[in-house]
């Protein structure tokens, strides 16, 4: 029989141990950190998708905090203004608190102030997927626009 030698047990032992502690850690606590905007699809209720809805220059940036606060902004490409209070071109940016249902992998978003005043005071939830650094979601309610509903369905990267 083939003997291990103590050193490499060790080792087997401790990668056992951490890979079990990343299956078993929270949603809230995968969440906490920076994440940059990697893709932006919304899927219209007439089977049409827009996979760039801000231009081929998206950037964007989703924060959680360990204490329930949370920031998104997504831009697109944007022209100059005099006015630094005024934003132009396409983009959305809110913040909040944030909650979470272990049990169905829901984020909820409580938003307190938005660009689109109509997301102001809402609830929105979010069924999120956490891979290592890649985490996906996608709202559970259309959002209405004047192309009509849509669901959002963002990929994310984690900054690190």
């Amino acid at each position: 029989m083939k003997q291990f030698s103590p050193v490499a047990m060790t080792i087997a032992v401790l990668s056992l141990g951490v890979t079990a502690q990343a299956e078993t850690q929270s949603l809230k606590n995968q969440l906490v950190g920076s994440w940059s905007v990697e893709r932006n699809c919304e899927e219209f209720q007439d089977g049409k998708k827009n996979c760039s809805p801000f231009g081929d220059n998206m950037k964007g940036l989703l924060m959680f905090d360990a204490n329930s606060f949370s920031f998104q902004m997504i831009a697109g490409d944007r022209a100059k203004t005099n006015d630094p209070r005024t934003p132009v071109g396409p983009l959305v940016a809110y913040f909040g608190t944030y909650s979470v249902d272990e049990a169905n992998k829901v984020l909820t978003y409580h938003i307190v102030r938005a660009t689109w005043p109509n997301f102001e005071g809402q609830d929105q939830k979010r069924i999120v997927t956490i891979n290592g650094d890649q985490m996906s979601y996608k709202s559970q309610a259309p959002i209405s626009s004047p192309q009509g509903p849509f669901v959002p369905n963002l990929e994310f990267k984690r900054i690190k």
